[in-house]
């Protein structure tokens, strides 16, 4: 006796995340070596150059910043659209399983991807995106502006053929179609950078229309 099932699912994930956090002021690191005369313990700090351990107490050093906030240079900043919208991906399926004998079964599956709100980053200051013309001249200075303006999709044809021999071998044969267009391919990508925005969507950085795998155990 064959039997046939059918079954599908949904789900909805979106991201929150955002790279504020990586601005001057907020990310640094700072070195306070015994080189440099620096005397630090569990207890606070002594005075430099000292060797006795008895006179540290002072408040441990505060960190200080070297970038004029009203006017930073040799740096980079990060900023985010004010209208952006939260990233978020949803996913689907349908699938078909058929008995066709004892031994062999069949699936057959239809997946489909769609992601809005992707962020696409690129340098404000960058003579590439505005010409010579760049709002801060002369201060080498890197504006990474994050957009969430991408979007991608994906759809794919998923079949499956196993068969059950004696002793406990099978034998798979799976075969995929499937379609991928986007417009961001990610921020640290080689084709996705900060030095570049795309307009189109073109076939996604994972595009492979065909493919098809076997296995025996």
């Amino acid at each position: 006796m064959t039997s046939r099932i059918l079954s599908a699912g949904q789900g909805v994930r979106r991201d929150l995340r955002n790279q504020l956090s990586q601005n001057p002021e907020y990310t640094a690191a700072w070195a306070f070596t015994y080189a440099n005369g620096y005397r630090i313990t569990l207890f606070g700090q002594a005075p430099n150059g000292t060797n006795d351990p008895s006179t540290a107490g002072t408040t441990l050093p505060l960190p200080t910043s070297n970038v004029d906030l009203a006017h930073p240079t040799n740096t980079q900043v990060i900023s985010y659209l004010p209208n952006n919208q939260n990233s978020s991906i949803q996913e689907s399926n349908i699938q078909l399983s058929q008995q066709i004998s004892d031994a062999t079964t069949a699936n057959v599956a239809y997946v489909h991807t769609k992601a809005d709100h992707l962020v696409n980053h690129f340098n404000l200051n960058g003579p590439q995106l505005i010409g010579a013309a760049v709002p801060f001249p002369g201060q080498s200075l890197n504006v990474i502006v994050g957009a969430a303006n991408g979007t991608s999709h994906y759809n794919g044809l998923q079949c499956s053929l196993n068969h059950r021999f004696t002793q406990g071998l099978q034998y798979t044969v799976a075969y995929t179609y499937s379609h991928s267009t986007d417009n961001s391919h990610g921020a640290f990508s080689s084709t996705g950078g900060n030095q570049e925005v795309f307009i189109d969507a073109p076939r996604g950085g994972f595009f492979n229309s065909h493919l098809s795998s076997s296995s025996n155990h």
